[in-house]
């Protein structure tokens, strides 16, 4: 039972943010990756939708780090 309550309680772990038309709450286990696009960054999720927030990607690294499953991937040439 015990079990059962940690992961509905990972799965309501949500962030809100800023979009154009106004504020979304996405979930973190919707997430599946996360793209910078100049000072904001656009969100493609599980359910293949795409929410773009406003807000740089070093400062949503910040507010994401606390949750320890996501990393950058930066691409060597």
């Amino acid at each position: 039972m015990n079990e059962c309550f940690l992961d509905n309680q990972k799965q309501s772990e949500h962030i809100i943010f800023k979009t154009a038309t106004g504020y979304q709450k996405i979930y973190i286990h919707e997430i599946e990756y996360i793209e910078a696009q100049n000072k904001h960054c656009c969100f493609y999720l599980v359910s293949k939708e795409q929410v773009e927030v406003m807000i740089p990607l070093y400062k949503l690294e910040e507010q994401l780090n606390k949750y320890k499953i996501f990393f950058n991937v930066i691409e060597v040439i």
